[in-house]
């Protein structure tokens, strides 16, 4: 146990390292006057590009030292996530680093959000820039924060309404697995699991950041609405630069840009199903493990080839319920075959023993029995 809580310890201070020596190749450069020398900042990337990589390394092994199943899943999600963005940030993006935003007072008092580069000449704001390119799902306060321009701005006239597309799945899905116990209706009760678990961890660490990270999602109506609109869209900086990019790049100049942004969107749903199939692939016995990490790896990969067809097949404007009904139940279905897998084939019979203790609890809450 002391030895994992050191080797967790190291790895995430050797994370802060890497991403403090960012912070000092980031003030190096204009628009910033701390100039060094061009073989000092050569010096400083190839630190920094040696150290992340070894960083990364460490962060993908981790979890392979917590024995508890369960812990070990939620542990893969987060390091993935942690790698693949160290990644990013000191190997794709080391020539050209984010820049921090701060907000800048007007007259008259009127302040223009994240407009001016915050200041980094003092330990203490290389320091701040670290912890927030570490703890920010979206970038908020850098100039490549995640944006969904599609998402509308909550206005006070339909808050009520908003209010109820916001919360009424909080209440009404719950519901619905203790009345018909389906795969399909615990695929939507996980994803809203996620998306609280997520806003809440979010509201912890940056209460107060104006944005959500998820807007509706049980309204979208399309996959390709949920992706770009609704879910959180925290993996969508690394999942661009590690996935989409260099296979566009790759594909586009010799068979055109449509077959390149196809390859492009299949290799990121590709890399995005890797990352979830390595975080499930442990909570399944032995003889199951890679069927269930190919089912959701799969999912994933359906979900980007839906994506393509609801482009090539369907019209932007048509939203019905028609449309919301056919994306959600093919969703629905899909994640449900993983959770039949898991059903049936959980370590350990973890699985059953927590439907079973949801059950006695919704019965002891609904009929007093």
């Amino acid at each position: 146990m002391l030895y994992t809580v050191t080797y967790i310890s190291v790895t995430l201070t050797l994370h802060l390292v890497s991403l403090y020596a960012l912070a000092e190749l980031r003030s190096q450069s204009p628009p910033y006057l701390f100039k060094r020398e061009p073989n000092t900042l050569v010096t400083i990337k190839r630190f920094l590009r040696i150290l992340s990589i070894l960083v990364v390394s460490l962060t993908l092994f981790a979890p392979y030292l917590i024995r508890y199943h369960i812990l070990q899943s939620a542990l893969r999600v987060v390091c993935f996530f942690w790698a693949c963005k160290l990644l990013d940030l000191c190997e794709v993006r080391v020539d050209k680093p984010p820049t921090r935003l701060v907000d800048v007072a007007g007259e008259g008092g009127k302040r223009y959000p994240l407009s001016e580069p915050a200041p980094m000449s003092s330990r203490r704001d290389k320091m701040l820039y670290a912890w927030l390119l570490f703890t920010e799902m979206r970038y908020h306060s850098f100039d490549i924060a995640v944006t969904q321009p599609h998402r509308p701005s909550l206005s006070k006239q339909v808050k009520m309404e908003d209010n109820i597309k916001s919360y009424g799945p909080l209440i009404l899905i719950p519901i619905l697995v203790f009345l018909f116990p389906t795969a399909e209706t615990k695929a939507a009760l996980l994803l809203l699991i996620i998306q609280f678990g997520l806003e809440c961890a979010h509201t912890i660490l940056h209460w107060k950041c104006p944005h959500h990270v998820f807007y509706q999602p049980f309204i979208a109506t399309s996959i390709s609405e949920f992706w770009t609109t609704h879910w959180q869209g925290c993996a969508s900086a690394w999942l661009r630069s590690l996935a989409y990019s260099p296979v566009m790049k790759l594909i586009a100049p010799s068979f055109g840009p449509g077959v390149g942004r196809a390859a492009a969107i299949i290799a990121t749903f590709s890399l995005s199903g890797l990352w979830h199939a390595w975080a499930v692939a442990c909570v399944a016995d032995d003889s199951w493990s890679w069927t269930l990490g190919f089912q959701v790896w799969a999912w994933f990969v359906s979900q980007g080839v839906a994506c393509l067809l609801e482009q090539w097949m369907c019209e932007a404007n048509n939203r019905g319920i028609i449309r919301w009904a056919v994306a959600w139940s093919y969703s629905l279905l899909g994640i449900g075959i993983a959770i039949r897998t898991l059903e049936r084939h959980s370590k350990g019979g973890w699985y059953q023993e927590l439907v079973g203790e949801f059950t006695a609890r919704g019965r002891t809450l609904v009929f007093g029995i």
